[in-house]
């Protein structure tokens, strides 16, 4: 009975033993997001960890009009925190939003990515010539799901050994929804119940008189709409939202002039409907929102007159990669025995970006073995600055639409056969990066990409 006892037990452990590293392979990466349903304007964190200490996780976010794809370091511990900012749920519609976190797995790379030109495909980087899976941007590209689907699909690839874990999240409308009534004369009847029918539930008022036009707003900010008139220039708003005039409490401004058509909008994403006027050509809007025109506010010059003007929160453009790598990158070795301790590469934007900033662009370099570390511009090259050269001249404040521009930086000496990740950040648009392991044999000059 007690050989029994003991077969038994061994095989338990030898069982034990072959199971949990099974288990632990099949889900290197976890994640979950902080809340669902999320509100617009408000923050949602994708939370989890990822298995076999790589140096980061990439973050994919697909929906309707709307695909992003970050690279997320990884903690020491495995664990990693993506932040989808509030500005950017404000802007995003109010539907599903699918997710799909990426592992890079042993060799470190992101073998599905988007990070080439055009800008508007994601590839698949597997072998020596990057192959055009879908288009993620632009007339016939996929959105939302089928774009999840498509880059899983891609990640599933017997060659590939990068893995995944997919999430789902809502956004929706974080205000009432809309409801009709109709003006006349200084008239108002609102259907309060949104039945669509006239009925006890519902409000009438009084507020204007004839010849004035009526305008609606948010002019408090408290996230319900609000009645005011317009006549040649001068605004009556019910800023406390009673449905009558109180003096002293109610909003009266003078801004615009006879012909000009009234318009209102949240100009600069507060949550507060500000005013404005338009003759289909010329725009003057209230940006600050004090019922005067003033230094502070805007004026544009789109249309033509005639034309009818439309106010709205136009769904926004993907974020792309504007800044993109152009040739190889290069690792240089002062001395080859102890490893590469130079960086070099070329940048250029993306077709169609505009001239951007790169004075507070910054680079994020690390190792398996090293914590990310962030370098910024500067004159000299060093393990925590990188230079810009265009044509002898550095730094370079600016990257022009064909400018190609070196980037120099110092490592601490990286050995043969490791990972390096490189990741571009600039201030606008989608990040770049790269990862690629070190020759085997290094020389004083070594193409690692």
């Amino acid at each position: 009975m007690k050989k029994w006892s003991i077969c038994i037990l061994i095989v338990l452990l030898v069982l034990s033993w072959l199971v949990l590293p099974v288990a632990a392979v099949m889900n290197p990466v976890t994640a979950t997001v902080s809340s669902s349903p999320v509100a617009q304007g408000e923050k949602l964190f994708i939370n989890g960890t990822a298995a076999g200490q790589p140096s980061s996780v990439a973050i994919w976010i697909l929906g309707k009009t709307f695909a992003v794809k970050q690279t997320e370091p990884v903690n020491s511990d495995g664990s990693f925190s993506y932040e989808l900012m509030q500005d950017t749920t404000l802007s995003m519609y109010s539907d599903q939003y699918f997710v799909v976190v990426q592992h890079p797995m042993t060799n470190g790379v992101y073998d599905i990515d988007w990070a080439g030109a055009p800008a508007e495909f994601v590839y698949d980087y597997h072998g020596t010539t990057p192959v055009s899976l879908f288009r993620i941007y632009g007339p016939g590209s996929l959105q939302g799901s089928d774009a999840a689907d498509a880059i899983v699909q891609g990640i599933n690839q017997s060659f590939i050994d990068d893995t995944y874990t997919r999430l789902q999240f809502q956004i929706v409308n974080s205000t009432t929804p809309s409801r009709i009534g109709i003006y006349q004369n200084g008239a108002w009847y609102l259907d309060n119940d949104g039945s669509g029918t006239w009925n006890t539930g519902d409000q009438a008022n009084m507020f204007g008189a004839p010849g004035w036009t009526s305008v609606v707003g948010d002019w408090n900010g408290d996230g319900t709409t609000k009645i005011g008139v317009y006549k040649d220039g001068t605004w009556y708003l019910d800023y406390n939202g009673n449905g009558v005039w109180n003096t002293g409490i109610d909003k009266v401004y003078s801004f615009g002039a006879p012909g000009w058509t009234p318009i209102v909008g949240d100009w600069n994403n507060t949550g507060y409907s500000y005013i404005g006027v338009t003759n289909g050509q010329q725009w003057y809007l209230d940006w600050n929102g004090n019922g005067a025109f003033d230094g502070a506010d805007k004026t544009y010059s789109f249309g033509a007159p005639g034309w009818t003007p439309v106010v709205g929160k136009w769904p926004p453009s993907p974020i792309l990669p504007k800044i993109q790598m152009i040739g190889n990158v290069y690792g240089l070795a002062s001395n080859p025995s102890a490893g590469i301790n130079e960086i070099r590469f070329t940048i250029g934007l993306a077709p169609g970006a505009p001239a951007m900033d790169l004075t507070n662009m910054i680079i994020v370099f690390s190792t398996p073995s090293t914590s990310p570390i962030i370098l910024i511009q500067g004159a000299t090259a060093s393990t925590s600055v990188f230079t810009t050269n265009l044509s002898g001249i550095n730094p370079v404040s600016t990257i022009n639409p064909s400018d190609q521009i070196e980037i120099v930086f110092k490592v601490t000496p990286v050995p043969v056969n490791t990972k390096v990740n490189i990741e571009i950040r600039p201030t606008i648009g989608a990040s770049t990066a790269f990862s690629k392991a070190t020759p085997p044999t290094i020389s004083s000059v070594n193409v690692l990409y």
